[in-house]
């Protein structure tokens, strides 16, 4: 049997209310943390790894897809890895696709805009 709980939460603060969904006293930790199209909200790059990195169990994984929305900012996507790496994240790229593009209106590049890319991050 499976079961779903959602909660609000803000990357980087007290953690012991989403690790109490996996036992009462917080010890356990996640095996899978799934990332969707999060990572163009550059400010919040440190928060995001920080959280990963406390909440994940030895052995577990961090997948993420995204896109670059907004072209002239995809260094700014990408730096996301760097910072996963002072984190002492490894981390690899799984595939890019190309998928129809999401906001067509918007500027630049509708190849950058229309290709998903997905990474597979962990810590050794």
């Amino acid at each position: 049997m499976c079961s779903i709980n959602t909660q609000g939460f803000i990357w980087g603060d007290d953690k012991k209310d989403i690790l109490a969904h996996l036992s009462a006293d917080g010890s356990k930790k996640f095996d899978l943390i799934l990332l969707a199209d999060l990572i163009f909200n550059h400010s919040q790059h440190q928060q995001l790894l920080k959280t990963c990195r406390d909440v994940l169990a030895p052995g577990g994984v961090v997948y993420t897809t995204f896109t670059h929305h907004v072209v002239k900012w995809a260094y700014r996507d990408m730096r996301f890895f760097d910072i996963a790496t002072e984190q002492g994240f490894k981390f690899e790229k799984m595939y890019e696709e190309r998928w129809q593009c999401m906001f067509p209106e918007d500027e630049g590049d509708v190849d950058v805009r229309s290709t998903v890319h997905a990474y597979k991050l962990w810590i050794e």
